[in-house]
């Protein structure tokens, strides 16, 4: 299931893919496995492959957490030990988002650019993802664009000239 899911290359493979393997392993009439290829624009990656998602992968929040309670937590904690340090975890990390937003709205990181849409970014990100997003977006902002061919006029084709 895993190779049908991140292996598919397009939309068509993923849907030709999936039949397959409901064929092969006889669950063609599986209720779960049929809502699930129906929600499939909400889960599968190729079907979300036009949003963006500024650098981050869908499994990414989920290792970032089990990273973080690995910090807490064994498979030998009893039940108790687990409830309390599962508290504790969650306030080191509810004290630590804290002190994150307050150092992002006190502080302020420079556009690199006069551009508006750099500017949307720094207003919308907290600074880690932004110092991302803005080396990104300077590397695109330093492309130079050329009109290669043009003619004026209805139905005419425009080419340019892009080189980074």
């Amino acid at each position: 299931m895993s190779q049908v899911v991140w292996n598919s290359h397009s939309k068509d493979s993923f849907d030709r893919n999936w039949n397959d393997f409901l064929l092969n392993f006889g669950l063609a009439d599986n209720k779960w496995l049929s809502d699930l290829y129906e929600d499939r624009h909400i889960w599968v990656p190729i079907y979300l492959d036009h949003h963006f998602w500024a650098g981050m992968r869908s499994t990414q929040r989920s290792e970032s957490m089990h990273s973080f309670f690995n910090k807490y937590i064994t498979r030998n904690s009893s039940l108790i030990q687990f409830v309390k340090q599962y508290d504790n975890c969650l306030g080191s990390r509810e004290q630590a988002e804290r002190e994150l937003d307050a150092a992002d709205f006190h502080t302020l990181i420079p556009c690199a650019t006069k551009s508006c849409i750099e500017a949307q970014f720094q207003d919308a990100y907290t600074h880690a993802k932004f110092r991302e997003v803005q080396a990104q977006f300077r590397g695109k902002a330093n492309c130079i664009t050329r009109l290669k061919n043009s003619a004026l006029g209805y139905g005419k084709k425009y080419t340019w000239n892009r080189s980074c």
